[in-house]
């Protein structure tokens, strides 16, 4: 059933595997060639969607292919037909038919093709992950997701074909079609490979990565303390979604980070008030520096936190 996929968009039926190659340059991603053999019978079928680019490929003949850092790019690969070896600087993983694994883009590879291999490769944005680590996870590790460098045999997954099959499909339809709007099944396909592929993501302490994601925050307040931070931007900072901010704060200082923000700027207010000999009509003014223009407000929130108004704290 796999080796249906893409029919549809085939480029070369048969074809020189350097003619291939020289084609996969241009359009999918930079890689060299060696062939044991050039013999007129590679293959190669491509489509996109959005920013994900879908071929199946076969070279007709045993073949070594290098390719440098994929750049923010991940490849996953399942082997339809054949065999093929991943090897890494210090790692080596082999691939038979229906074996999948993911491509990181942060290493230079090789692949070693048998001769009757076919494979199934799928470009995914790192971004893919990112947005779906956020969404459903809660948070984004500081160096992004990484996964583990395993072969996982998903080519009898039902879940798994289907989803490939869909993908294609979606890619056949926007050649004709164009694209439209994706984003939830770029979202499927970055939670279901979350959930068969092993990941850093798993194994964080939720705690330690809450206290570091606050003391970000807290550095990011004391750099714009003179000015009004929206939790949105907060956020956006954090690389976190809105809800997952509010979440860390009402676990770890039982607050909404409105509150603690204002809190930041209402305390470096009252240092200044503290070490401070000027007069009382100054209050204004410093209060109006870090960003309070409703004074009545201001005057009201900071008593309920210190205890005293503005003018006390400057008298005592």
């Amino acid at each position: 059933m796999l080796d249906s996929l893409l029919k549809k968009s085939t480029v070369f039926p048969i074809a020189d595997p350097y003619q291939v190659s020289a084609y996969v340059n241009r359009h999918i991603g930079l890689h060299t060639l060696k062939t044991e053999k050039r013999i007129e019978c590679a293959s190669l079928r491509h489509a996109r969607l959005d920013d994900l680019g879908l071929m199946v490929i076969g070279y007709g003949s045993s073949a070594a292919v290098s390719t440098p850092k994929l750049v923010r790019n991940y490849h996953l690969q399942l082997v339809i037909n054949g065999e093929c070896v991943v090897r890494y600087r210090r790692d080596e993983i082999s691939l038979d038919v229906g074996a999948a694994t993911l491509i990181p883009p942060d290493e230079e590879v090789k692949f070693f093709y048998s001769s009757d291999c076919m494979k199934l490769i799928v470009k995914i944005p790192s971004g893919v992950f990112d947005r779906t680590c956020r969404e459903g996870c809660g948070y984004l590790p500081s160096g992004g997701v990484h996964f583990d460098k395993v072969v996982r045999k998903l080519g009898e997954d039902v879940a798994f074909r289907h989803m490939l099959e869909l993908v294609c499909l979606e890619a056949e339809k926007a050649r004709v079609c164009g694209n439209r709007s994706i984003e939830p099944l770029k979202q499927f396909l970055g939670y279901k490979l979350l959930e068969w592929f092993p990941h850093n993501v798993d194994r964080l302490d939720s705690t330690r990565e809450d206290e570091g994601l606050i003391g970000h925050v807290d550095d990011y307040i004391s750099e714009n303390i003179h000015r009004p931070i929206t939790v949105a931007e907060l956020a956006d900072h954090c690389n976190i979604t809105s809800r997952t901010l509010q979440n860390v704060f009402s676990r770890h200082r039982g607050v909404s980070p409105a509150t603690y923000i204002k809190r930041k700027r209402l305390e470096a207010i009252y240092d200044v008030l503290k070490s401070s000999n000027r007069s009382k009509k100054m209050v204004t003014h410093i209060a109006m520096d870090y960003g309070f223009t409703h004074l009545g407000r201001f005057a009201a929130d900071y008593r309920k936190l210190f205890g005293e108004f503005p003018s006390e704290t400057l008298r005592n």
